[in-house]
């Protein structure tokens, strides 16, 4: 239950405290006093839009607070537990305030808590009907709504299940369309990098190949001229050029032999000896080496034509891939790389298929059984829509659930498979119709009356706020109306902003909201009403004299007692 709404700095609400009590609670007062502003910031602190604009005057913050008594309701314990706050002594306050940087602030059990949580708990405490909440009654695309809040928990459950499926579904689809719309360029490249690599594979680099080939190109290039200087060297050498016919190491040998015939004499000829000794040893090394160059130096020009013609390939290579053998193999391994990743994405491609096939099959199966549930719950739910609009005064009347055909090979929405809309015959001998296109204002009213009666009642919501759900009903019904709302009261508190003076008699508890200027300033007040303010405010809504005081005296003395 409600116990108290305290409103600070919101709108034309300075301070505001509003102790309610169990029963049928209404609130009267003359159009434009601020009743929407009470139920506005209801709607605020039950997790409603936050708006700024709300905010009061020079104030720099609105604040709404909600004093709860949650001590018989098991669903809001266990959800406080579970989120780890306590009512204490089974009250729970629920605060809310709106910044004017827009910034909003949420407390439960003084706790601060996002929005979804407070939203949680919120929902189990109180049903806000809205002013003309009644008009989304001739929307069709509102029906599936109303009849999913028909049902049980396990239905709900099954509600969540498709969607819980469809977001899966959703996901996965997202994930395949996008890898889809890369696999043709995937493909491209592919087939690019798959040419370079079979290049870079058939020309078989090796690392410091292109110095190498230059190295022999050259002297290829310059063999006559080599061959002639080496030749020349060799004949200086051991080749017998010299004087006498000897060649330089001849003499060098023949200077050897010498020194030897006298090395015997002292140390310093021995070490001369020693000295050209060597010197003779390392120049018939060289000579060694230069004959063998004189053998590797040959003109051929086939080998000088395979030379150039793989310098010429690897310098085409050089302007595709790199500048070197080294970059060119790098590149090479880069490729290899991709082509690898590249084949990861086809395979991911063909899972992300698998998946997408298997997430849908599941979201057809949980649309499939939610189908069947609501098939069921409409059974029902029609029959409970029958008996309440016989207790609002429309007992001839015939009410229906229609089907729409699925489509084929459609996929389910997030709402599952099926499209419904509310069929009503008003009057006896009338063919059901929709909706939207054979009820009344009133009409309107009281169906909604009647699906949140029954809502009420599949959920446990232990507090009903209706904002004008009188709307166009007057006369004999507005009776009618308001004994339905003392008898929704019985079960649970009700709160009601009313024109109607019926209701207005009828109710537990009546608040009258008021509009005044203090100082320039208007200002909306919410005060209690005792018998003869009762009796007055009931008689204003009859339209005021002397009739309409003892009409209104007769009406609130034929008042049951609360609890009856």
């Amino acid at each position: 239950m409600l116990l108290q709404l305290a409103i600070r700095s919101i709108a034309l609400i300075d301070r505001l405290e509003i102790a309610f009590g169990p029963g049928l609670n209404v609130l009267t007062g003359e159009t434009g006093a601020g009743k929407s502003i009470v139920v506005g910031s209801l709607d605020f602190v039950l997790g409603g839009r936050a708006d700024k604009d709300r905010i009061a005057g020079d104030a720099l913050k609105g604040q709404v607070e909600a004093l709860f008594d949650v001590s018989r309701q098991a669903r809001v314990l266990a959800l406080l537990e579970e989120m780890g706050l306590e009512a204490e002594d089974g009250l729970l306050p629920i605060q809310r305030e709106i910044h004017r940087n827009g910034r909003s602030l949420c407390r439960v059990a003084g706790v601060t808590v996002p929005l979804a949580q407070l939203k949680r708990v919120t929902s189990l405490l109180v049903d806000l009907h809205g002013q003309h909440a009644h008009q989304s009654l001739l929307d069709p695309a509102t029906h599936l709504g109303f009849l999913d809040g028909m049902g049980d928990a396990a239905h709900r459950a099954r509600v969540q299940a498709v969607r819980a499926a469809h977001e899966a579904w959703s996901q996965a689809q997202r994930a395949l369309t996008e890898a889809s719309q890369g696999a043709l360029e995937r493909a491209r490249r592919e087939d690019m990098l798959r040419f370079q690599l079979d290049e870079l594979d058939g020309a078989a680099l090796r690392e410091g190949e292109e110095t190498e080939l230059e190295q022999q190109r050259t002297v290829m290039r310059n063999a006559e001229k080599i061959r002639e200087a080496v030749e020349r060297a060799y004949a200086f050498v051991s080749g017998g050029v010299g004087e006498e016919g000897l060649s330089g190491l001849d003499a060098l040998r023949a200077a050897l032999e010498a020194l030897a015939s006298v090395a015997r004499y002292g140390e310093s000829y021995e070490h001369a000896h020693d000295q050209l000794a060597e010197a003779v040893y390392a120049i018939e090394s060289v000579a060694e080496d230069i004959d063998g160059l004189r053998d590797a130096i040959e003109a051929d020009p086939a080998a000088l034509e395979g030379i150039e013609a793989r310098l010429d390939l690897l310098g085409k290579l050089r302007r595709k891939y790199g500048a070197t053998s080294r970059e060119m193999i790098a590149y090479r391994e880069r490729v290899r790389e991709e082509l690898d990743a590249s084949e990861h994405g086809q395979a991911r491609l063909e899972a992300l298929e698998r998946q997408e096939k298997a997430l849908r099959a599941t979201l057809l199966r949980e649309a499939e059984a939610l189908c069947d549930a609501r098939h069921t719950l409409a059974v029902r739910f029609r029959a409970q829509v029958l008996e309440q609009l016989a207790q609002l005064g429309m007992a001839g009347a015939r009410f229906d659930v229609r089907f729409a055909p699925p489509e084929p090979d459609r996929a389910p929405t997030a709402d599952g498979m099926d499209r419904v809309e509310f069929l009503l015959s008003a009057n006896a001998g009338e063919p059901l119709r929709p909706l939207a296109r054979v009820a009344s204002g009133g009409e309107l009213s009281r169906i909604m009356l009647a699906f949140k009666c029954i809502e009420a009642d599949s959920e446990g919501i232990p507090v009903l706020v209706f904002d004008e759900v009188d709307t166009g009903i007057s006369g004999h019904m507005g009776q009618v109306v308001a004994e339905k709302m003392l008898q929704t009261a019985r079960g649970r508190q009700v709160l009601c902003v009313t024109h109607l003076p019926q209701i207005a008699a009828l109710a537990d508890a009546q608040y009258l909201v008021e509009k005044s200027e203090c100082d320039g300033r208007t200002r909306t007040s919410v005060r209690a009403l005792d018998g003869p303010g009762r009796v007055e405010a009931v008689a204003r809504l009859l339209g005021g004299g002397e009739t309409a005081v003892a009409h209104a005296r007769a009406m609130l003395s034929k008042r049951p007692p609360a609890g009856r």
